[in-house]
């Protein structure tokens, strides 16, 4: 899979197979928070054949943006790929757009609300183990007391999510 490779404005300057990135390199990605009517939001438990936090909890979807792709492109895929949601364009709520803090990656977070049970999902395990309905006050109280059980860039996620919901 080739993604793009953009610079600090997320102007894309070439592209590269995933697997030859380097720490220099800034890509792409989109997240998902699914969310709904009793503001409880979704996440959703990384497989732990995953390369990279293996078994850390994290937002409902999250995905690179391939070749070809735009962000909006990419969260509707993934969406359906990760949980098994068909979601269109106007289904989405943009959200948040930033660089992370370690110059990594640019995300474009999305916002989708659905009244669906767990059960009612249809996760694609070499991508997710598990997903839960939680609170965002009960998810503050976890993330505090154990962040090691989150991927490393949750606290900004959780903070986006608790924002769009206030």
């Amino acid at each position: 899979m080739r993604i793009p490779i953009v610079n600090k404005q997320d102007e894309i300057l070439g592209y590269k197979d995933r697997n030859d990135t380097n720490l220099n390199d800034i890509i792409r990605v989109s997240g998902v928070w699914v969310y709904n009517s009793q503001k409880k939001v979704l996440i959703a438990q990384r497989s732990p054949n995953k390369k990279h936090e293996a078994g850390k909890w994290a937002p409902s979807v999250g995905g690179t943006v391939e070749e070809g792709e735009t962000y909006l492109t990419n969260a509707i895929k993934e969406i359906e790929e990760e949980i098994g949601i068909i979601a269109k364009e106007k289904d989405l709520t943009v959200g948040v757009h930033r660089l992370s803090a370690n110059d990594t990656f640019f995300g474009q977070v999305y916002f989708y609300k659905t009244d669906i049970s767990t059960s009612d999902f249809i996760l694609q395990e070499d991508e997710v183990a598990q997903v839960k309905w939680i609170s965002i006050d009960e998810l503050k109280q976890w993330y505090t007391k154990n962040p090691q059980d989150f991927i490393e860039t949750f606290k900004g996620a959780l903070q986006d999510i608790e924002g769009f919901l206030s």
